[in-house]
């Protein structure tokens, strides 16, 4: 952080040198979670994130989430604006809507977001991918037949 501050370089920097020394250590059940409160950095930084592991040969899971995006119709466009942009290009394994209101008003907004998203996808792991979603709003991906 003192060095980047709080930008999605930052965010990256930080997460290539945790997967670096779990890589060192040997351990690799890993997914990663680039959450920001602001759907802009946090799409930057999922797609620096992605090539910065291209380029060390990593491939890890992505979980997308926009943090605290709101309530009303703001945290809504916000998570749908960050989620929804990853998951058209085809980044991302699991999603998790996080607004400032009960729980329960975040399982259609994820519906919402994961339920338009029925084309097969490449994950980070490269494997052609639709998306699922559950009753709690949970995006699940599925091998595309």
């Amino acid at each position: 952080m003192s060095r980047y501050g709080d930008t999605a370089h930052g965010m990256v920097e930080s997460a290539m040198e945790f997967l670096r020394i779990a890589e060192e250590e040997n351990y690799y059940n890993i997914v990663l979670s680039m959450k920001s409160s602001n759907p802009q950095v946090m799409v930057q930084a999922y797609r620096s994130l992605i090539y910065r592991m291209s380029l060390d040969g990593m491939n890890y899971p992505l979980h997308l989430g926009v943090t605290e995006a709101g309530e009303g119709e703001d945290g809504r466009v916000k998570s749908a604006a960050g989620i929804g942009t990853l998951l058209e290009d085809g980044i991302g394994d699991t999603v998790r809507v996080s607004l400032t209101e009960d729980p329960e008003f975040e399982i259609p907004v994820g519906q919402g977001i994961g339920g338009p998203v029925q084309s097969p996808h490449r994950s980070c792991s490269g494997e052609g991918l639709a998306r699922d979603v559950d009753e709690c709003g949970r995006t699940h991906p599925v091998k595309h037949r």
